[in-house]
């Protein structure tokens, strides 16, 4: 009885828990921090570049995105086709801005990215435009 009563102690029980869990812990700290991750080989930054924003910015977009390919000199871009931008009416196209800012990436000989569909860069998530806000989501 004297035995058991012994194991049972709650501040022995309290005691070997917190040892246990403080092993554990250090254990996975020993573990995750102790190795080195290998050096990447080379490391590719680019920027993203989005018209609609540095037109609410109350810039000149085509100004920004020259001023970025050649003072910046960035040879990746991730371009944006905003679906309100490319169709701004029902079943009517307009590709003249996308073309041209891919037109002068390629003139800088930049690699380009092009995000497409509802959701793309830049806050709110989803761009739909006006006319097709009334659609039902299977219909956008």
């Amino acid at each position: 009885m004297i035995f058991s009563k012994n194991i049972l102690n709650p501040w022995r029980v309290l005691i070997w828990t917190i040892l246990l869990i403080v092993l554990i812990l250090l254990g996975f700290l020993i573990y995750f921090f102790t190795g080195q991750a290998e050096p990447a080989d080379r490391v590719n930054f680019g920027v993203t570049f989005s018209q609609k924003f540095a037109r609410e910015m109350g810039f000149d977009w085509q100004d920004v995105y020259l001023a970025i390919l050649n003072d910046l000199r960035v040879d990746k871009l991730r371009l944006v086709a905003y679906w309100p931008l490319v169709e701004p009416e029902p079943g009517q196209y307009s590709f003249e801005d996308l073309d041209w800012q891919i037109r002068e990436a390629a003139r800088q000989d930049a690699q380009v990215i092009l995000a497409v569909g509802q959701k793309t860069p830049r806050w709110p998530e989803c761009h739909i435009p006006d006319w097709a806000e009334k659609l039902s989501e299977a219909e956008q």
